[in-house]
Parts: structure tokens; sequence; C-alpha cells
């Protein structure tokens, strides 16, 4: 209208998110994940009462997210289990389950892992 050329908000907040080095979500809601740090031993919560948190943004539109039991992602480890096993998008394939329980039993806690496939998938994992 006017000279002015607009695009539609679905096209627009990817970009934005993309700017600011967060996701859509954080853009909306204003939150973000909290940032990775070393909890000192004494200080560290039990790792069975802890959560890993994925979440997938899919350049299709896809919104995904996982929340998971630390013990059960131990257990899972035991019997094989891989993020490939956790749906069809490419950037997860390059999440290594056995690093992040390693980093998190080493005190290492928040948004451990951002990847952005080639297709364009945004992935984030922390753990809380």
């Amino acid at each position: 209208k006017d000279g002015i050329v607009t695009e539609g908000i679905d096209s627009l907040l990817p970009q934005l998110a993309a700017y600011f080095g967060t996701s859509v979500d954080d853009l909306l809601r204003g939150t973000a994940a909290p940032p990775a740090q070393l909890v000192p031993e004494g200080e560290r919560k039990d790792i069975n009462k802890m959560m890993l948190k994925v979440n997938v943004l899919s350049v299709k539109g896809d919104k995904v997210k996982v929340n998971l039991p630390m013990a059960l992602v131990k257990t899972g480890l035991e019997i094989g289990l891989t993020m490939e096993g956790m749906g069809n998008y490419e950037a997860l394939k390059n999440v290594d389950l056995e690093s992040i329980l390693r980093l998190v039993e080493q005190g290492v806690i928040g948004k451990l892992v951002e990847v952005e496939s080639a297709e364009g998938d945004i992935v984030e994992v922390f753990v809380e």
C-alpha cells in the first residue's frame, strides 16, 4: 500500500530471529534459553532430576519441543538411542546425546547446542 512493500509476518519473524541470534519463540515470548554455565560440584542438582530440552524449528514451519528427564536419556543411551530416532530432521542427526550427558555429568547446564542444518532447520538443546 502507498508504495510500501510488506512481507508476511511468517517470513519476517525467522529473519528477525536470525538477526538477533535467537529463536522465533524466544523473540515472541521475550525469553531465551539460559546460557551454558559450569556449576560447582557442591551446587549441582541431581542429574536424575534434570531435564533435557530439545526445540526444533523447521523451515516448513514445524515446531517440535521435546522434554526428557536426564534419567531417561541415560537409560536410552544404554540401549542405543540416538537423536535420529526422534524425528525426521537433518539437524537432529548432528546432536550427540552421549557428549551432552558427559557435559552435564561434569556440571555444565543451560543451552548446550544450537545447530542449523543446510536446509535451515534449527535445533536448540539445553539442560535444566
